[in-house]
């Protein structure tokens, strides 16, 4: 596979490797994970670099058994010439990842939602577990306890990728070390190369044999994290009690005066004891906010603002200071969803809700919308955000921040206004990648935006803020 290489140093070189397989597990703080978001969005290329002797992100015990595997194949069945092939190896998966990740979110992800996948660009990967799919795909299998080859190399990226949380960084190294391996024996074919597993690599399994060995393997793959998914998914459990208001204006537009009753009529099928509507507008006398009146005045509750604020240039944002001083007063939970009236909840979207609300605590916040539709805070939080806006409302300034803008950098601490950032980044499972935040978003945005000019940011469309540091990824 190799042209032959000098292997003087090989011994120092493995007992390196597997030392630095282990010794993050005794130090912790030895962490740089790597994620394509790091690279993409945070522009930090020390994991990138690292990674492959990197702490993983947390430490439990499928980490260890998968540290404690790769460190024995590196001392007993490895030959010398991995130790050298390794960390080119890993710069060319991490590329390959770093451009799958952008592809599946901002890409072809964002212009075709279907095929939007936030995995990857959340997962994080480190060790040399990977590189090892590669090396085997590309050099054969070791012969341990007779297994037959092509066994090996289904059983062992499957093991690999379940112990590592990590099934992207498996499939992209299994679809690696397949093309890598053609390319490089078309490149040696007249040349002296150095093959270590000469009976048991894939120059020796027909064609057939390795499609069913790259099928088995990719669906094999994706079981057990189907299964971990499955399990994750909170059954009947009651979430905390949730206050939903909308903040209603009228709009011009022919069919703009149904929105807010087509919003109500989203959520009105979950209403319960835990989750309550109220509806805030400054123009209480629009045809729009009266057919939702009386069609809803028995389950919702609605309020019309004496004053006029809403209608100055600046009123969007003394709208939603005085909606929520307001909302404060009435409310009975601790939680408070913020929803524009031009944002219906999505189709069996309510589920994808519940797995938000369940995972928050009260530093946190959530965003499961575009803009400020489908923000959700704590009754804590209220009161500095209010005051925000107000002062954002009496001080205008050429720089005009949307309020979108402003509510995001407040609750995830990226100004330091509202809330420390968080010392913990769980970007996805707690995989952030060392940034700091508190703020909770949906895969994909929960609630529709019908009066946008485009497609983009409706039903089933990647969540707007995917990438941004400190952010905790929910399906």
């Amino acid at each position: 596979m190799f042209p032959a290489i000098d292997f003087s140093s090989d011994k120092a070189l493995a007992a390196l490797n597997t030392s630095l397989q282990l010794l993050p597990l005794i130090i912790p703080s030895w962490r740089w994970p790597f994620s394509p978001r790091q690279v993409t969005h945070s522009r930090d290329l020390l994991p990138f670099l690292l990674a492959p002797w990197s702490a993983p992100s947390e430490i439990n015990l499928f980490v260890v058994a998968s540290r404690l595997i790769q460190a024995s194949f590196l001392l007993v069945c490895l030959p010398p010439d991995f130790h050298f092939v390794a960390y080119p190896l890993w710069i060319i998966l991490a590329l390959v990842r770093t451009q799958i990740g952008a592809l599946m979110t901002q890409g072809d992800g964002s212009t075709f939602p279907f095929l939007f996948q936030h995995w990857a660009l959340y997962e994080e990967i480190s060790g040399l577990g990977p590189i090892m799919v590669i090396y085997f795909h590309m050099c054969g299998a070791p012969n341990i306890l007779h297994v037959n080859p092509s066994v090996f190399l289904v059983i062992f990226p499957a093991i690999m990728a379940f112990l590592d949380d990590a099934p992207w960084t498996y499939g992209v190294a299994i679809v690696l070390g397949i093309l890598i391996s053609f390319v490089c024996n078309t490149a040696f074919s007249d040349k002296k190369t150095y093959l270590p597993f000469p009976a048991l690599s894939i120059s020796s399994i027909t064609e057939l044999q390795l499609g069913r060995v790259f099928v088995a393997s990719l669906v094999l793959l994706c079981i057990p994290n189907l299964l971990i998914a499955y399990i994750d998914t909170p059954t009947g459990a009651t979430i905390p009690h949730l206050d939903i208001l909308v903040l209603s204006f009228p709009r011009p537009g022919a069919n703009t005066d149904k929105m807010l009753l087509a919003t109500i009529d989203s959520f009105a099928p979950y209403f319960s004891p835990n989750v309550a509507m109220s509806v805030f507008t400054h123009v209480g006398g629009y045809s729009g906010y009266k057919a939702a009146r009386s069609t809803y005045s028995d389950r919702v509750v609605f309020h019309a603002d004496a004053d006029e604020n809403g209608v100055h240039p600046w009123g969007q944002y003394q709208q939603i200071a005085e909606a929520l001083t307001w909302m404060e007063g009435a409310m009975r939970g601790d939680w408070l969803m913020l929803v524009e009236d031009d944002a219906p909840l999505c189709p069996d979207a309510w589920p994808a809700l519940e797995r938000v609300l369940h995972g928050l605590d009260k530093t946190q916040a959530a965003s499961v919308g575009a803009g400020t539709s489908g923000v959700v805070l704590h009754r804590s939080q209220m009161e500095i955000v209010a005051e925000l806006f107000r002062f954002h409302a009496a001080h205008p300034t050429a720089w005009r921040k949307t309020p979108e803008m402003i509510m995001q950098e407040c609750l995830s601490g990226v100004s330091g206004i509202c809330r420390p950032p968080s010392d913990v980044d769980r970007a996805g499972r707690g995989r952030g990648g060392g940034d700091a935040g508190g703020l909770v978003i949906s895969s994909r945005v929960l609630l529709d935006h019908v009066e946008s000019s485009s497609a983009k940011w409706r039903c089933g469309w990647r969540h707007p803020l995917h990438g941004r540091p400190g952010l905790e990824v929910v399906l």
